[in-house]
């Protein structure tokens, strides 16, 4: 797999939805971070990434999108592949944003990046997968899966991850706050 061959995580799939199961069982809200556009990973990859997602039933799922930082194993392995440049100049300041590797075409990177947006959804509407990933992902990239991907966001880590009670004037801040930074990170 990706997960092994790229990121040396040695682990299985069973090794990874039993954790997950052990945290359930005693009640632990759980979060996973995926990463998604990985040196010719394919959409298939990024679609059974979901998938182990789900066997895993976790609470609340990210799907960053891989940036080849220099210095790091998979930012020279790709620098020697020749599918991205050699420094930061090329890369967006956040990684949920468009893969810079030239190894995907364009249609292939939009994907990606809705992948991103939404598979968080998917993760927690399992019964939205067939109708995502069987055509939503296809579509131009656009403000409404940025707003799926927001609230969900919002939502799960506010009132699953790290619960906490605020005012209603307090929340109102945050939320805008917080809708500015991600709108920010995610622009092109």
């Amino acid at each position: 797999t990706m997960r092994n061959e790229r990121l040396k995580r040695n682990m299985t799939d069973e090794q990874i939805i039993n954790g997950f199961d052990i945290c359930r069982r005693h009640g632990i809200k759980t979060f996973s971070n995926n990463i998604v556009g990985l040196p010719y990973s394919t959409i298939e990859n990024e679609i059974e990434t979901i998938d182990l997602n789900l066997k895993c039933r976790v609470t609340f799922a990210e799907f960053p999108i891989f940036h080849p930082y220099p210095g790091t194993e998979l930012g020279d392995y790709s620098v020697e592949e020749g599918i991205s440049d050699t420094g930061y100049e090329s890369l967006h300041m956040s990684y949920m944003n468009k893969s810079p590797r030239s190894c995907f075409t364009e249609r292939e990177k939009t994907i990606q990046r809705n992948i991103s947006r939404l598979g968080g959804l998917v993760i927690w509407f399992p019964f939205l997968r067939g109708i995502v990933m069987k055509g939503l992902i296809k579509l131009p990239y656009n403000a409404l899966f940025f707003l799926c991907y927001y609230l969900q966001k919002a939502y799960l880590v506010h009132c699953k991850i790290y619960p906490f009670r605020m005012g209603l004037k307090d929340f109102w801040g945050l939320f805008i706050k917080s809708l500015n930074l991600e709108s920010f990170k995610l622009s092109d």
